[in-house]
């Protein structure tokens, strides 16, 4: 092999993503280890990757554990000269790792005591906020995602798959949509179009509710979110008494959240409607005079006009 061909292959290695990243493990031992001599650079990256990786129940686990640890981190930072952390511990570590693997806060805020940034290849910018937590609040903050954790637990079969109880599993999508996207994707997507399949039919009215309810939560998932971007509107534009009546008997946030997907339906990446805004303005605006969907109608026309103008305006 030429010297030209190993360079090559030697940088594609160095560009590889999150599971090539060095410290980046479900061992809680090698992962403190790794914390103890890391940088405010390498800090940064493992929560980045941790995050990028996705909820893995495994690495909740390892990371709940972490989080019953006070050993201070970043005591010495050979990058920044004479820098001294805020007392940054492994358990604050732990916490911030969890938020950015499930999306989920636990807590509605928190005061922050350092904030660090990682930087992509591509030179984008990640900054990660550490807590101040007192600590009966960790404790609370602790207790806390141990339930959410053991939720999820409950969710998998013996071998960590999906549980084959559809019915159990459509809960389970409401509350962990991307942490049971992770763990089992093709299990994931028989549901889901199970889901769907039932929403369209219409049989009962709490199918489609349902459904609506699984897509209106947000995820950081580009597959899924390129799914409901699609198949929302095609349900009202198919369906569309099926859709209004089934939004106005759902939760208000559901109706906010879901309408929401269908403004200005682009494609960022390809610049391309996946279905055209003006098919489902059409659709909608002939329900416009009926009460009980009047503020759906709002939602709708009210944001699309202001979204639709100022992606125009970009």
């Amino acid at each position: 092999m030429r010297k030209s061909t190993l360079l090559i292959v030697f940088c594609i290695i160095l560009l590889l993503p999150v599971s090539g990243y060095s410290g980046v493990t479900d061992n809680a031992e090698k992962l403190v280890r790794k914390l103890r001599h890391a940088t405010t650079k390498e800090v940064a990256g493992l929560i980045y990757h941790y995050g990028k990786e996705g909820p893995r129940l495994d690495d909740l686990a390892m990371l709940l554990e972490l989080m019953d640890s006070r050993e201070v981190i970043l005591k010495d930072d050979p990058d920044y000269p004479g820098y001294s952390s805020a007392n940054i511990q492994v358990r604050d570590f732990a916490f911030v790792c969890i938020v950015e693997m499930t999306g989920e806060h636990f807590v509605s805020e928190y005061r922050g005591k350092e904030i660090i940034t990682y930087f992509t290849i591509e030179g984008i910018p990640f900054r990660f906020t550490f807590p101040l937590f007192s600590e009966d609040e960790y404790k609370e903050v602790h207790h806390d995602i141990k339930h959410w954790v053991d939720g999820l637990r409950q969710c998998l079969d013996t071998k960590g798959g999906l549980s084959t109880d559809d019915s159990a599993m459509f809960e389970c999508l409401k509350r962990y949509t991307g942490e049971t996207y992770v763990q089992d994707n093709d299990r994931f997507w028989d549901i889901i179009y199970a889901a769907e399949k039932k929403a369209f039919d219409g049989k009962n009215i709490e199918d489609t509710i349902s459904f609506l309810e699984i897509c209106n939560k947000e995820t950081n998932i580009a597959e899924y979110e390129e799914y409901k971007y699609d198949i929302i509107p095609t349900l009202c534009i198919k369906k569309p008494r099926l859709f209004l009546d089934a939004l106005a008997a759902s939760r208000n946030d559901t109706a906010q959240n879901v309408m929401s997907h269908m403004l200005c339906d682009v494609d960022v990446e390809d610049d391309k409607l996946y279905i055209d805004d003006a098919l489902v303005s059409k659709t909608l605006s002939n329900y416009w005079t009926v009460d009980k969907y009047r503020k759906i109608m709002d939602i709708y026309f009210d944001e699309s006009m202001i979204t639709c103008r100022n992606h125009e305006n970009q």
